[in-house]
């Protein structure tokens, strides 16, 4: 379904923001995370952050785009990709991006990083014709290098989820 722009967009992007926040609320409750921090302060591009002892993660809620998909130009155009970067370079820190629209290109490369045991094999093997040339991109606006761009990526989760999904996912989580 796509929202009338404005308001009704807006309202729907709050309540799937707010779904998702809920669900982390369901965490704390379940004793899996020990905080969470909305609109913390100077934290740009992060809805809230979640801390688990030395852990923070990052989390940035978009409930869809406007073309249906998150490619890595489109969450660069919005400063987001950059922010990721920038985020998950302290030890211990991690960016959960969350969207009802498919992020595919940056969750492949998420995927791809963490299934291979080194740089080498990153680049030897799971760097085929497409991944390339979107990991050049990525690492031209990280401005970093194959192994810390790897690294990265490895504490970057990309979460697709549709809000009635979403919804039911609150409500198991209220039921156990």
């Amino acid at each position: 379904m796509t929202p009338l722009p404005g308001g009704p967009a807006n309202k729907l992007g709050n309540r799937y923001e707010t779904l998702w926040t809920v669900s982390e609320c369901i965490r704390i409750l379940r004793g899996d995370t020990d905080s969470i921090r909305i609109e913390e302060p100077g934290v740009d591009k992060a809805e809230f952050v979640v801390r688990t002892g030395q852990r923070c993660e990052f989390h940035q809620v978009k409930r869809s785009h406007p073309n249906g998909k998150w490619s890595l130009s489109a969450l660069a155009s919005d400063g987001l990709l950059q922010e990721m970067g920038r985020k998950v370079v302290g030890e211990g820190a991690r960016f959960v991006f969350v969207s009802g629209s498919d992020a595919r290109e940056l969750a492949d490369l998420c995927e791809a990083a963490t299934d291979a045991e080194s740089a080498e094999e990153f680049e030897g093997k799971f760097l085929n014709c497409k991944r390339k040339e979107w990991f050049d991109k990525l690492v031209d606006w990280w401005q970093c290098g194959l192994p810390t761009a790897i690294n990265r990526l490895r504490r970057i989760s990309v979460h697709t989820i549709d809000e009635r999904e979403l919804r039911e996912k609150v409500l198991w989580g209220f039921q156990a």
